[in-house]
């Protein structure tokens, strides 16, 4: 087994990392960003970007200026059991809310995504699997990264901005000269919601088990 009390290395930059120590760890996992959406009569979508907000008092040290600023949308799960028992990565969400105001209806969504063990491998032997997950209720957990039993050994990154097959995601401009993703996780705001800078809080968990 692993040293349980060693960090893991990122296979990419992700923010946040989260410095566990141990033999089956979340190193590291993202926040997501939506920029503003414009309240229709039929519902919008938007597409998440990193969220480069300060943690603990720490800022991201990285800032190239483009696109998610030098990071990953993604998580990254080690595990150095040696037991080959398998694990799974899953996923709560809250409620979206702005003080006072909800969020009615909105709908989070994660589309299979890629995985790696090495940022320059293409094809991987083993690996866990990515699963579609739609958050539609808060605070239900579901699966988003799946080890079967001898498989997701050593450290695994799953990247959001990224489909199935690796292709990354588009850019594209906004009316307002932005720069947003158009694919991956993504958020759906039906009509009838208010204006405002609504927030949720996703917790994460690493099951011993698939």
């Amino acid at each position: 087994p692993g040293d349980p009390n060693k960090t893991h290395e990122l296979i990419l930059n992700i923010w946040h990392p989260t410095k566990h120590a141990g033999s089956l760890t979340i190193d590291a996992v993202t926040g997501f960003y939506f920029s503003d959406i414009t309240l229709s009569s039929y519902g919008e979508e938007a597409y998440a970007i990193v969220a480069r907000d300060e943690i603990n008092g720490e800022k991201p040290p990285i800032d190239t200026g483009l696109g998610d600023r030098g990071y990953t949308l993604g998580a990254q799960v080690t595990d150095v059991r040696g037991t080959g028992a398998g694990w799974t990565l899953t996923a709560s969400v809250s409620e979206f809310s702005a003080g006072e105001k909800k969020l009615k209806g909105a709908i989070f969504s994660f589309p299979v995504s890629a995985v790696h063990s090495d940022k320059y491998i293409e094809e991987e032997e083993a690996p866990p699997i990515s699963k579609e997950a739609i958050f539609d209720t808060p605070n239900v957990e579901l699966p988003l990264l799946v080890a079967e039993a001898d498989t997701g050994l050593g450290s695994w990154l799953i990247s959001f901005a990224t489909d199935d097959r690796g292709v990354n995601y588009p850019w594209v401009m906004d009316k307002n000269g932005n720069f947003h993703r158009y694919g991956g996780p993504s958020l759906y705001v039906p009509q009838g919601n208010l204006a405002g800078n609504y927030v949720a809080a996703i917790t994460w968990s690493l099951r011993d088990a698939p």
